[in-house]
């Protein structure tokens, strides 16, 4: 039987649908984030758990791929810049 992802309730305005959060799970769930304009929906980006890789701390991203690095860690780097 395939999983089913745990939605949200409701589309937000721009007709995504993005799953509800989740507990640590030690980085291992992801779930797609879908765009409800398209039929069928399509997959624009999966959220879960991540380890950040500067840090080594869990943080929940919003971009599994894409985004790597937590927010406190990128506040630090992103402070010597100036």
């Amino acid at each position: 039987m395939p999983r089913v992802p745990v939605m949200a309730s409701a589309s937000t305005s721009q007709g995504f649908s993005e799953p509800k959060g989740w507990a640590w799970d030690g980085g291992k769930r992801r779930e797609p984030v879908l765009d409800t304009d398209f039929h069928p929906p399509h997959v624009v980006r999966h959220v879960g758990w991540r380890t950040c890789l500067k840090c080594a701390k869990p943080f929940f991203s919003v971009d599994v791929l894409a985004v790597r690095i937590c927010d406190g860690c990128k506040g630090a780097s992103t402070a010597n810049l100036g």
